[in-house]
């Protein structure tokens, strides 16, 4: 976040006394143009991350979390540090590929959360993580701004620095740099690997009605680590330890029916009183091929993520060119300071949402509920932005900045409710992908998630950038003038409305 407060100015041109030294890339003088480089370095992370996403997450799921959370903050430091070195524009798509490539972060992160909890606390782990986050976004941008070029900032302390004025935007991205840079020596001393860390949850309520054991029989239950082989030994202990006991001609058609004891790998017989599984020698520890495939419902909630993603992050870029674009062109006409200030006030109802909200309701309801609410919502409060232009406007008030009072109010009323349903939907999805994938693939669902959601980030600004500039242009009217990338992005996001429902509703405890 902090990168991307100056990045608009490093591509344009910079006159200094000293003709030796340019400060900034000098690509263009055409505004028009700035948006598509802008572009360029955004996506540049973006599809990075998409290619390299499943990978990490796969050796994540082989090596641990731990490793690969370490490896992605170290990564981050140096090309963060990098990018502030950038003199051309091909410099700073390197570093931030480079750094797309390394960072696996977000997705291991994930991944470490959901083996953390478990359904009890699950609302309020995730909130941390979008905590965190929404922290970032007030932080960043205002000091990324603040500490750009710093030799015309602060001129008393860094004006006769020759280092700064030749990149001046070296401290911003060394101040980004030492984030992850403690975050390396707490991990280092402090982290601890959640790979592989047994949690105690159940199949679910249907399983734990219809079986005759109580839990403490079924923690107990054979679960592929002994082998049998016909002795009885372990179905004596069974039988012991288990209430109320195993009617005698039910262990004794156990105990002699060869059928009912499959000696194969990670698979088992279900019998009335549940079912048990054991390995010929030599072959524990070597799963099934079967079991390295992510389950059909953990594919469904990474797709869902994916929908979510590109209805969402389109609109970030959208409604940026929607308030600074001016009234005569159907946009807000606002400045930089009013835009920057309307995202810093969501960050703050975000981190309440997070922290305060969003738990509560998530100990009331399921996380695919809260994740169809918010896709509905999405859907009527993306076309309320343009609405409002038309009805709170004064086509008679041209002047940049103005429409204060009324236009400040509706666009912040609407955008209170969209980034409240981004709480829901973000954190929400979070967790479905946690419930919907087997403990030893939960690294390679959450890559996958992260490389669908990065491939969305990649696509959508573009998307966005290119329909809005068409629909200016084209003359037509609604639904394909200035409305339609609202009308675009409604649809997008009722339909993943519509999708959600083929998950689902009790997606609460682990599968």
């Amino acid at each position: 976040m902090i990168l991307f407060s100056f990045v608009y100015f490093m591509l344009t041109y910079t006159i200094h006394p000293d003709p030796l030294i340019t400060s900034d890339f000098g690509i263009t003088e055409n505004e028009d143009e700035l948006g598509f480089y802008c572009g360029l370095i955004a996506s540049s992370f973006f599809f990075a991350q998409f290619c390299t996403s499943i990978f990490w997450g796969y050796m994540s799921d082989r090596y641990g979390r731990r490793p690969i959370i370490l490896l992605g903050l170290c990564s981050t430091a140096i090309t963060s540090t990098l990018f502030g070195l950038s003199k051309n524009l091909t410099w700073a798509i390197l570093t931030r590929s480079l750094c797309g490539f390394m960072n696996a972060n977000v997705g291991v992160a994930k991944s470490m959360l959901g083996e953390l909890s478990d359904h009890t606390n699950q609302s309020q782990v995730f909130s941390i993580f979008g905590f965190a986050w929404g922290i970032g976004v007030i932080v960043g941008p205002a000091l990324g701004g603040y500490l750009a070029n710093p030799a015309k900032t602060f001129p008393d302390i860094f004006g006769n620095w020759d280092f700064f004025i030749r990149y001046p935007y070296f401290l911003p991205c060394f101040v980004a740099a030492l984030v992850p840079v403690v975050g390396f020596v707490i991990g280092y001393f402090f982290l601890e690997e959640t790979k592989g860390r047994k949690k105690n949850v159940r199949d679910g309520e249907n399983q734990e009605d219809s079986n005759p054991w109580p839990n403490s029989a079924q923690d107990d239950h054979l679960e592929g680590t002994d082998t049998a082989y016909g002795s009885g030994q372990r179905l004596n202990e069974l039988y012991q330890t288990s209430q109320p006991p195993i009617p005698e001609d039910a262990e004794r058609q156990l105990l002699v029916t060869p059928s009912n004891i499959r000696n194969r790998q990670g698979q088992g017989h279900p019998s009335q009183y549940g079912s048990m599984t054991t390995q010929s020698p030599g072959s524990q520890n070597t799963p099934d091929q079967s079991n390295r495939k992510l389950p059909r419902l953990s594919i469904m909630t990474v797709v869902a993520y994916a929908i979510m993603a590109l209805h969402s992050i389109s609109f970030e870029e959208v409604y940026n060119l929607y308030a600074l674009t001016p009234l005569i062109s159907h946009g807000l006409g606002w400045t930089s300071i009013q835009l920057s200030n309307s995202l810093a006030l969501m960050g703050f109802v975000q981190l309440f949402t997070q922290f305060v909200v969003y738990p509560e309701l998530g100990r009331r309801f399921s996380a695919v509920w809260l994740f169809r609410i918010s896709q509905l919502v999405y859907a009527c409060v993306y076309i309320i932005f343009p609405i409002i232009r038309d009805f709170a406007v004064d086509e008679d008030d041209m002047e940049v900045g103005g429409q204060t009072s009324r236009v400040w109010y509706l666009i912040l009323a609407a955008l209170l409710v969209k980034n409240t349903s981004g709480v829901f939907a973000f954190t929400s999805v979070m967790v479905m992908i946690t419930n919907a994938s087997p403990s030893h693939l939960l690294g390679t669902a959450n890559g996958i998630g992260q490389m669908s959601a990065s491939f969305m980030r990649a696509f959508g600004p573009a998307m966005g950038g290119i329909s809005w500039a068409w629909s200016l242009s084209n003359g037509l009217i609604f639904p394909f003038n200035y409305y339609f990338i609202f009308v675009v992005l409604s649809f997008i996001s009722a339909l993943g409305f519509f999708y959600s429902l083929f998950i689902p509703s009790d997606l609460r405890v682990k599968v």
